[in-house]
């Protein structure tokens, strides 16, 4: 999800300067104590957690760098060898050695990953599931009691889509769901969040939007969904219920309950349309 690339960020950047100046640190050591003492196998430190955070390239940028910063001290220590390639066959042990503890935690970082993907999001959609979806909003919610931050909450039907699935088949049907929802995902802010709720039926997360905002962009967003979903000539649009939240409901099962019970609103006046609430403190 592009929220949680964006979390990512603040992170990578933390273990480049984070793992850069271990291996200065390293560095320095090495060159201190001289040729006797082999600081090698504490590079792995620093390469391990930069393949760890930041993946397998930042892995492999620092086993490089790792390898010539103990090269470069090594010889700036004064090693003598009885062959002038034998320190370069060091280094380039060194590095294969690097590289290899670089791809089996990559390796792992990958599994972790994909294990808690499949955890969080919709295999079909690949939006968030509803589960992932709810505890997003809880923060909201949170933030809403204790700061007064007001945030969106959309619930988007699509309109007749038995109708696809009944005369196109199942396949074409889930075609329409990959595409509502990656269109949807699309104009959403790296800040929001998407889910599939199940069925045909997604929501939205739109933090930090007030009730005038949500208007105006959620049917920005409906109308370019359904003209999308038209150019495809699949007899579908969408209804939505958004609710704006200026103080919080009781509970997220509340919040979307009433979002929910808006969409329908929005089908029982002719679909194709958004039905938007506010919750308000009115004392």
């Amino acid at each position: 999800m592009r929220g949680d690339a964006a979390r990512r960020r603040p992170v990578r950047a933390t273990v480049l300067a984070g793992a850069s100046l271990l291996v200065a640190l390293l560095g320095v050591l090495d060159y201190a104590t001289g040729t006797e003492l082999s600081f090698a196998v504490f590079y792995v430190m620093p390469i391990a957690w930069a393949a760890w955070e930041g993946r397998r390239r930042v892995g492999i940028l620092f086993s490089v760098l790792g390898a010539a910063t103990w090269h470069v001290t090594n010889l700036l220590a004064g090693a003598v060898a009885s062959h002038p390639a034998i320190p370069y066959w060091n280094t380039a042990t060194r590095l294969a050695f690097f590289l290899i503890i670089t791809h089996l935690i990559a390796r792992r970082r990958e599994a972790f990953d994909a294990v808690t993907r499949h955890a969080r999001t919709d295999m079909l959609t690949g939006a968030l599931n509803g589960r992932a979806f709810q505890v997003l909003v809880e923060v909201e919610l949170e933030r809403c009691r204790r700061h007064g931050r007001p945030f969106t909450l959309v619930y988007a039907d699509i309109d007749d889509f038995k109708i696809v699935n009944d005369t196109r088949g199942h396949a074409e049907g889930d075609e329409v769901l990959r595409l509502v929802a990656a269109e949807l995902g699309r104009a959403l802010r790296t800040t929001d969040a998407l889910a599939r709720l199940g069925g045909d039926e997604f929501a939205m997360l739109l933090v930090e939007t007030n009730a005038a905002d949500a208007a105006l962009g959620v049917d920005r967003v409906r109308r370019r969904v359904e003209q999308v979903i038209g150019t495809r000539g699949w007899p579908v649009t969408l209804s939505m219920g958004v609710v704006t939240c200026e103080t919080a409901p009781a509970s997220v099962d509340a919040l979307i309950a009433l979002a929910d019970r808006q969409m329908y609103e929005a089908k029982a006046a002719g679909k194709s349309r958004s039905v938007i609430t506010v919750l308000a403190d009115r004392a």
